[in-house]
């Protein structure tokens, strides 16, 4: 698993497991810990969508609370990147236990209508099998 360092705070770790790109989060994002995550992670969606439909987790660690324009730019970062032209949906894995979870929950719920099949679990193995299925049924 590769990681990226900012500050000394580590805030994301990414690897791949079969079709998907697993993400651990941590840390309250800012705009510019967003754009080292994304050039960070360009060489992993690159490989995943150059040999066919892939899909997303993102496994928030210990809070929700980010910058508006850190959730913005995230949204934006998939209709305006060909490397994931064969992204088939993301999940969030959250805990009720993640700082900010009442509040923010229903935004992360909401962040990608329109643009890409999304869902938020409690638990890594629910949201994995969700994947699975919805990169099969894009198949």
């Amino acid at each position: 698993m590769r990681s990226v360092d900012h500050h000394r705070e580590q805030f994301v770790q990414t690897t791949i497991v079969g079709r998907i790109l697993v993400t651990r989060v941590s840390g309250s994002w800012t705009a510019d810990m967003h754009r080292a995550a994304n050039d960070y992670n360009q060489s992993f969606v690159t490989e995943l969508n150059s040999t066919g439909n892939w899909a997303s987790l993102v496994i928030v660690e210990d809070t929700l609370v980010s910058c508006l324009e850190v959730l913005q730019a995230g949204r934006d970062s998939i209709p305006n990147n060909p490397h994931c032209s064969h992204l088939k949906a993301l999940a969030w894995v959250i805990d009720e236990s993640i700082e900010g979870y009442v509040i923010l929950l229903p935004r992360y719920r909401a962040l990608f209508d329109g643009v890409l099949r999304s869902e938020v679990f409690n638990d890594t193995e629910s949201a994995l099998h969700w994947l699975n299925t919805c990169i099969s049924s894009a198949a």
